[in-house]
């Protein structure tokens, strides 16, 4: 896992991708347009390194939810301060939907 010491004092993160899955609930492939926001601790992650992280979920049958708690558990090892992961589904069989989860870290680093 590399991580970088957080010299610039980089407050905010912003990552987009996408990936393709099949739905194990509708059995049909659909796009997850992911949208991640991360406040940073002491150190900020290394983006190749995030990026093949989230690239491993492609074309793997997942369920939305499944794949925001999974990339929110991955991105925990860098020890934000705050995590959100969004997914935007607009090609599944169901509705247009936004999903989103969160992670708030230890209350002493949020505060700090």
């Amino acid at each position: 896992m590399a991580r970088f010491k957080n010299i610039y004092n980089v407050n905010k993160i912003f990552m987009k991708k996408r990936i393709h899955n099949l739905c194990t609930i509708g059995q049909d492939w659909f796009t997850n347009n992911l949208e991640i926001t991360m406040i940073p601790g002491e150190t900020i992650p290394d983006y190749i390194e995030v990026d093949e992280m989230i690239q491993k979920y492609d074309e793997k049958e997942f369920i939305i939810e499944e794949v925001i708690n999974n990339i929110i558990e991955e991105l925990k090892q860098y020890n934000p301060k705050y995590i959100k992961v969004v997914s935007n589904v607009n090609d599944a069989k169901h509705l247009e939907v936004s999903v989103e989860g969160e992670y708030f870290g230890l209350e002493e680093d949020i505060n700090a």
